[in-house]
């Protein structure tokens, strides 16, 4: 472990610490800090300590930069540095990351600009990726660069799909668009008379470990399977579901939705329901239903639990697509921002990203993009079926 400490603007003192026993150290504190501000769970230790269980790399330790005031911990900030040619900073995360939020109370003015100093005399910038414009620290990062004069990039990111749970149910259904309501009433239907149809929450016990197992194994079987990633497809992956499940179920923050036809799991959302919200992280649905559209009964019943309940305030999809918005309410603009440091290679690297963004505005270029990423991925699933049926013939 090793850790820095250096007192910042209006009573802030920061203190970069790396290492598993400085997580340790600090969890307590920082899950404290994530719930008095009722942010999502990913912003806090619990998270944390999963991800870098999962997918840290062994031989670099994150930092964790945070601040005190008073002694109380009041910002935490977990960032990799990474980089040869180009040193930067950058969050913690993944693919299989949410929306980036920092555990922070509002920084007084001339924190942020500490912070900002302090990261920028070991790097070229600070990358900040996928964030609310108007997250309060990320604000506070933004201002204090500007005052200084240091070059920002700052564009549009896909933003998050949420719905807003506002009662009573009846109320609430009627504000889903007509179509989806009525399409998704009738699929409950029909599913209830192929067989005996039953709606499950799990928060832990002595089921989880096999629920789980039902909930990965279904996915790998699914849409995922051609369309997407399975946690089954990797070890890491499948730690990280797993031992988050265990840890949230501990901290009594685990919701795994399920939908059974006499007995047998056609659909599951899994999600992390703590400070009156809903992160769904993974779902999946029967592909051999695929025409009674379970995943969508399912999450018709999620919301009328829910929203019956009272609780939660926010059900939080993630990353907007489709068939996403045709269930959210609202979605949440996010954004990639960038602070570039004053020096030469933080300079070209500032206007390469200008250029990069001028080409990705681009339409043209912006369809080959696409198509591009499209026979990449066609390829890739075309490799795990031949792995998959390669596996099949040796057994």
């Amino acid at each position: 472990m090793t850790s820095s400490s250096s007192p910042l603007p209006m009573g802030w003192q920061w203190k970069e610490s790396r290492g598993p026993i400085a997580l340790e150290r600090m969890a307590p504190a920082w899950d404290d800090l994530v719930r008095a501000r009722s942010l999502p769970l990913v912003s806090g230790a619990l998270w944390m300590r999963c991800f870098l269980d999962a997918f840290g790399d062994g031989g670099q330790s994150p930092a964790l930069l945070s601040a005190f005031q008073d002694g109380r911990l009041v910002a935490v900030l977990p960032l990799w540095q990474t980089g040869r040619l180009l040193r930067k900073w950058s969050p913690v995360a993944n693919f299989h990351s949410p929306s980036l939020v920092f555990a922070s109370e509002l920084p007084p003015a001339g924190a942020a600009a500490g912070v900002l100093d302090h990261l920028l005399e070991s790097s070229d910038m600070v990358d900040v990726a996928r964030v609310r414009p108007d997250a309060e620290f990320c604000v506070a990062l933004r201002e204090a660069a500007r005052s200084r004069r240091l070059a920002v990039v700052e564009s549009a990111a896909e933003g998050d799909a949420v719905i807003d749970l506002h009662g009573p149910w009846e109320t609430f259904r009627r504000s889903l668009s007509q179509n989806l309501e009525t399409t998704t009433s009738r699929h409950h239907r029909r599913l209830q008379r192929l067989g005996e149809l039953a709606f499950e929450e799990l928060t832990g016990g002595d089921r989880l470990t096999a629920v789980l197992q039902e909930c990965f194994r279904l996915e790998a079987a699914g849409w995922k399977a051609q369309h997407g990633s399975p946690i089954l497809w990797r070890q890491d992956t499948l730690r990280f579901y797993s031992e988050l499940a265990r840890r949230g179920a501990a901290a009594g923050a685990l919701a795994v939705y399920a939908l059974r036809l006499d007995g047998k799991l056609i659909a599951f959302e899994y999600c992390l329901r703590a400070g009156r919200r809903i992160d769904m992280l993974k779902i999946s649905y029967a592909p051999d239903l695929a025409r009674y559209s379970p995943g969508n009964v399912l999450r018709y019943l999620i919301l009328k639990t829910e929203i019956e309940r009272g609780g939660t305030a926010i059900y939080h999809m993630g990353r907007s697509s489709e068939w996403k918005l045709r269930w959210a309410n609202r979605v949440d603009p996010l954004v990639h921002l960038r602070i570039y440091g004053p020096g030469a290679r933080a300079r070209l690297a500032y206007c390469g990203a200008r250029l990069r963004l001028f080409l990705k505005e681009c339409g043209p270029l912006r369809v080959a993009v696409k198509r591009a990423r499209s026979m990449g991925e066609t390829i890739s699933r075309r490799r795990w079926a031949a792995a998959r049926a390669t596996e099949r013939t040796d057994a």
